[in-house]
């Protein structure tokens, strides 16, 4: 069946013009260099731009990665101060300079790192503040909160807390 098809072809040849053969020739050889540009090297180009900017992209991510480790390391330098002194200390200081003395009814210590503390008519927002900076300047550790909103006093709220000494 081939052979029947390549004598075909051999006599369709044979009986053209020589410009017509060589039209066919060039045209054949313009349809091979598209099958190769489409086959392979579209594919190929397209493939290695692709690379080129994920290559660009995780660069651009591993500088930000170390800028973020620089500042990592230097806020780990920079964590919470120590306080001397007893953490019961602290809290009592803490609160008396951040206008909380008068709420602050009732302290007491639960060993030698913990302190259990209760307080009346707070302003919320102080409270929270006071917090915050008890954990982030002092490391002081929150490990039970209950907090009650007061009927009819917008703002204000009675609140139970215990307190840990700053964790290593």
């Amino acid at each position: 069946m081939i052979n029947t098809y390549m004598q075909q072809f051999v006599a369709y040849w044979a009986q053209l013009r020589p410009r017509e053969r060589l039209g066919l020739i060039a045209a054949a050889v313009l349809v091979l260099l598209t099958m190769i540009y489409l086959l392979l090297w579209e594919p190929v180009f397209n493939e290695s731009n692709r690379l080129k900017h994920s290559i660009e992209q995780q660069q651009e991510l591993v500088g930000w990665m170390r800028q973020s480790a620089a500042e990592a390391k230097a806020l780990r330098g920079s964590g919470p101060q120590r306080f001397n002194g007893s953490l019961l200390g602290l809290i009592d200081s803490t609160a008396k300079n951040s206008s909380l003395g008068n709420s602050m009814k009732r302290v007491e210590p639960d060993g030698s790192d913990r302190v259990r503390v209760w307080m009346e008519q707070a302003s919320f927002d102080e409270l929270i503040h006071w917090l915050n900076q008890l954990q982030r300047n002092y490391g002081v550790q929150i490990t039970s909160v209950v907090i009650d909103r007061m009927e009819g006093g917008t703002g204000f709220v009675n609140a139970r807390f215990e307190f840990s000494g700053a964790s290593s």
